[in-house]
């Protein structure tokens, strides 16, 4: 038998120790045989980790509820301002700030709004560094400040905070990490581990761990506010991607015709259903339907040039084709009305191929042109 040293000993005692934290944080008060049965030690052992635990403040030993007649058994419980995280839900409009407590408990609220343009990264620390202070005013005596978290709607890197692009804020290659850490220890002397993270990827490890989808193995998470996110949770883990962009699931470009998003691209889901596409009619919010450019082309003196037509997709292509066969009419079903095109409308092309043998044009109904013509 070997024996171990009195560091690996220390070891082991620290790691039983922080499974029965982990326990009572995440999963809540549990009795003395619950935790035997979650860390497979000894009751004796499982009693000496408790009561070291219970003398540091970290837990209390309560009255459970009753479930036969009898004594109530005790249950370890977290004691809530023993350890606490302050927590900021940066957003475009408004800044959210919260103190949460050992076991998960939202100890304080606050929000304050600021102004959607011009709230430049150095607005957003000064911000951060007031309502962290006003935020531990009412915290007790003791109270161990262990961490701060800031989600950002935004592609941030996790392992220095940094933000690659916040489009809905304006922010590119943000050293958001290094900034807070700054400026906390500047404001208090100390910074306690600080996280950068996406919004929406901290709201699915939320559920996944506290909220709706609490024990679930895959989650799905989506946000919608000004801007469109998404979080995902793959077999109890987070699914950030390589880049940072795993849950990026407003900027997918679902109409490449459509408006142009703050990233950058066209057509991102987020400009149909972000809150800027939501607009207010008779008291109710109801999405305004937008034309794309076909539809627009059609019914303006406008000459639509197509470069490679006949490498498109084939459902554009069809539908493009239906136009030029009817006479020029598109039915839009969703609006319930035709189309007519405007008698200066046209439409020009180029082309790789001739087309199986048809020396007339690609289509029926076009005709060909030389580049000059063009």
């Amino acid at each position: 038998m070997v024996a171990l040293s009195a560091a690996t000993h220390d070891e082991v005692r620290r790691n039983n120790l922080a499974r029965i934290l982990h326990r009572v944080h995440v999963g809540g008060p549990a009795s003395r045989s619950d935790l035997v049965a979650f860390t497979g030690l000894n009751r004796s052992t499982v009693g000496v980790l408790v009561a070291e635990l219970a003398e540091a403040g970290l837990v209390v030993e309560q009255a459970g509820a009753t479930g036969s007649v009898g004594r109530p058994s005790l249950v370890v419980a977290p004691v809530a301002t023993a350890a606490v995280a302050i927590a900021f839900d940066v957003r475009v409009e408004r800044m959210v700030g919260a103190v949460v407590g050992f076991g998960g408990q939202v100890l304080a609220r606050e929000e304050q709004v600021h102004r959607r343009t011009g709230f430049k990264p150095s607005a957003g620390v000064r911000q951060i560094v007031s309502m962290t202070r006003s935020l531990a005013v009412g915290l007790p005596e003791g109270s161990r400040w262990i961490g701060t978290g800031v989600g950002v709607p935004g592609i941030v890197d996790l392992s220095d905070g940094l933000v690659r692009l916040a489009p809905n804020l304006g922010w590119v290659d943000v050293p958001l990490g290094e900034l807070v850490i700054e400026a906390l220890r500047d404001e208090f002397g100390e910074a306690p581990t600080t996280v950068i993270g996406n919004d929406s990827d901290l709201g699915a490890v939320a559920e996944h761990v506290r909220g709706v989808a609490a024990g679930a193995r895959n989650v799905i998470y989506l946000s919608g506010e000004v801007g469109v996110g998404g979080g995902i949770v793959l077999d109890g883990r987070l699914m950030a991607g390589a880049g940072g962009y795993g849950g990026e699931v407003g900027h997918m470009v679902i109409n490449p015709q459509g408006e142009v998003c703050r990233c950058g691209s066209r057509g991102c889901w987020e400009t149909v259903i972000g809150r800027d596409a939501i607009v207010l009619r008779d008291g109710q919010q109801v999405t305004e339907f937008r034309e794309g450019l076909l539809p627009w082309a059609l019914q303006t003196p406008t000459a639509l040039v197509f470069d490679e037509y006949d490498a498109g997709r084939p459902d554009v292509m069809f539908v493009i084709q239906r136009v030029l066969e009817a006479g020029g009419k598109l039915t839009l079903l969703d609006q319930n009305r035709v189309i007519r095109a405007n008698p200066y409308f046209r439409l020009f092309s180029t082309t790789n191929t001739i087309g199986l043998g048809d020396t007339t044009g690609l289509y029926h109904g076009t005709q060909q042109i030389n580049q000059g013509q063009m």
